[in-house]
């Protein structure tokens, strides 16, 4: 029966969990793994530069193969956001953002991801489906923009993802992690260079795309 009074609470045990954990995992494991790729992404190594004890890594994500899972959809995520309602103005903050994401990681990050896909069937078990969400993104953009009308109704619309992610990871491995401090602006902003070489890329594919009455001449 009960009696009216309030229930008391429980204190949870132990340490507090840290919220500025999963932030300072993911800085370092992206500069681990884009340096030396899965065969040197290892958790002893991650724990000892991010000051955070092995057993957190575990408890947290069980294996080193769920942090690469989770660290490159935590990357990822910021694309959902794209959504401006213009097919020029939607692929630049697209391709701006994966460039940006993969300089972040020293530029080599989607090159060791295809290499250890191939290699390695783990990594390909739980990082193949983040790689083709990345895909299905850009391929959201292009399928809206089809709708709006701006797009030829002809196009192949699977080449253009392949097209610009393959440009990107060019790029960010062209401008590797020796220049990276020069692509990439104090205020964490990819430098205005950099910005217009992303955007002539977008300008060329939109060219391609765009329904014959609503090209303009260049």
């Amino acid at each position: 029966m009960q009696d009216g009074s309030p229930t008391p609470a429980v204190r949870s045990r132990g340490r507090p969990r840290d919220p500025l954990l999963e932030s300072r995992v993911y800085q370092v494991a992206s500069k681990v793994y884009g340096e030396q790729g899965w065969a040197g992404f290892n958790f002893d190594l991650i724990a000892r530069e991010s000051w955070v004890g092995k057993a957190s890594l575990y408890n947290r994500w069980g294996s080193r193969a769920q942090l690469l899972r989770d660290l490159v959809e935590q990357r990822w995520r910021p694309l959902a956001a794209i959504d401006s309602g213009s097919l020029e103005a939607d692929l630049q903050a697209f391709a701006l953002l994966v460039l940006k994401m993969y300089l972040d990681t020293g530029g080599r990050m989607p090159l060791h991801l295809r290499r250890d896909i191939a290699s390695y069937p783990e990594v390909a078990e739980v990082v193949g489906p983040a790689l083709l969400d990345l895909s299905q993104r850009c391929l959201a953009i292009i399928r809206r923009a089809k709708a709006r009308g701006e797009v030829d109704e002809a196009l192949d619309t699977g080449l253009i993802p392949e097209m610009i992610t393959a440009t990107l990871e060019v790029q960010a491995s062209n401008i590797g992690l020796q220049s990276r401090s020069s692509a990439i602006g104090a205020d964490g902003a990819l430098n205005e260079a950099v910005r217009a070489r992303v955007n002539m890329m977008v300008d060329i594919i939109i060219r391609g795309a765009l329904r014959p009455d609503r090209a303009t001449p260049r």
